[in-house]
């Protein structure tokens, strides 16, 4: 297991939460960062890193106009 670290950013870009998370994987720490985000619009972004290295920044959909299914 490693040890994450998701960063849950507001729309002016300030740090609004730091999630610790033990994952095995980077896909397992992105679907629980997506999972964080959920359909709720107090954060604009989550970054997910391991260490210094940023594994993703995902915007959170839930608070955009634009959708996956409307590309």
């Amino acid at each position: 297991m490693a040890a994450y670290r998701c960063t849950l950013l507001d729309g002016a870009q300030q740090v609004r939460a730091v999630e610790r998370i033990e994952c095995e994987h980077d896909v397992e720490a992105l679907i629980r960062a997506i999972n964080m985000l959920g359909d709720q619009t107090r954060y604009q972004f989550a970054e997910i890193w391991c260490g210094a290295r940023i594994v993703a920044r995902l915007p959170n959909w839930s608070t955009r106009s634009e959708r996956f299914n409307d590309w």
